[in-house]
């Protein structure tokens, strides 16, 4: 158990450090026009954004949570079980020794690939409020960064990235249900 709990948590980290690569490339950018105000963020929004990229968390009111519609609510539960999916998958491979490096690539580009899917989903039906928007928005590019990174191979960063992006949801949003770890 505890070597799930290994694997798993170097999956998030691999797939958190891959979406800072991929926001430059990310469709999110062309999502902000259907946000009137969301080219205009507050002060405290540029400062998540900005210590986002830094790779920085910071929270000015960690007791105020988003709420989660629907929609993301169901897509922020399919990442986290692919992550999981992924997570059990390498671990499966290691057991049967079977960790070769085609074998992994091909796992870990499949997995990169269906979580930038359903991020590029999250955005294409956004209907949050500019404020939550803002908030979700550099989360999110830290996952596609983190999936991108899988999808190169690069499973420790892409999975350290996409676990921080998963927590701070976690921290962001209040989302029934939502792992903690």
């Amino acid at each position: 158990m505890k070597l799930l709990a290994l694997v798993v948590t170097a999956i998030f980290v691999n797939i958190c450090l891959s979406c800072r690569l991929l926001a430059a490339e990310n469709p999110h950018d062309d999502h902000h026009n259907h946000h009137p105000k969301a080219d205009k963020m507050t002060g405290s929004a540029k400062d998540k954004v900005a210590d986002s990229e830094r790779g920085k968390v910071t929270t000015k009111n960690p007791l105020k949570k988003f709420v989660v519609d629907a929609a993301l609510k169901t897509r922020m539960d399919l990442l986290a079980d692919e992550v999981i999916k992924l997570g059990l998958a390498l671990e499966k491979m290691l057991k049967l020794e079977n960790n070769s490096s085609n074998d992994k690539k091909t796992v870990l580009k499949a997995s990169g690939r269906q979580i930038q899917n359903v991020v590029n989903d999250i955005f294409k039906n956004c209907t949050l409020s500019p404020e939550t928007d803002s908030t979700i928005h550099p989360i999110l590019a830290d996952i596609l960064n983190g999936a991108k990174l899988l999808g190169a191979g690069n499973e420790n960063e892409g999975l350290k990235i996409i676990h921080k992006a998963l927590l701070r949801y976690g921290d962001s949003f209040d989302h029934p249900g939502w792992m903690r770890e």
